[in-house]
């Protein structure tokens, strides 16, 4: 889980941004380009901002879900030691979920909505 964990892009998203990157270049720019402040998404921005498809924004409200105490293990991991979570997260059907000492989903929607709309 490496919701709040700040983890630098992989080699297969390093590959997708640059598709990215090549489809988009020469289009017009944006007003701006919004990002979380973690690694992998300011580094997809910035790549996007080097073409010259607008203006870098931080926006701390962009980050991804906290995924609290479990943040940062192994998905195999989670699984194996917490399979009854694993489970309802997998269902998807409650927005009162969360991870032990993380945010609901519920939270984590408003908060992202929240930002959208400013």
């Amino acid at each position: 889980l490496s919701g709040r964990t700040d983890v630098p892009l992989s080699a297969r998203g390093r590959e997708e941004v640059h598709r990215l990157r090549e489809r988009l270049r020469g289009t017009a720019p944006f007003a701006a380009i919004y990002t979380s402040p973690l690694q992998r998404a300011y580094q997809t921005a910035e790549e996007l901002a080097e073409v010259g498809l607008g203006p870098l924004r931080v926006c701390e409200a962009l980050q991804e879900i906290d995924c609290g105490a479990l943040d940062g293990l192994a998905i195999a991991e989670v699984r194996r030691r917490f399979p009854e979570l694993w489970a309802a997260n997998l269902r998807q059907d409650d927005d009162g979920f969360r991870w032990p000492a993380g945010e609901s989903y519920r939270e984590f929607r408003c908060r992202c909505l929240r930002a959208v709309h400013a």
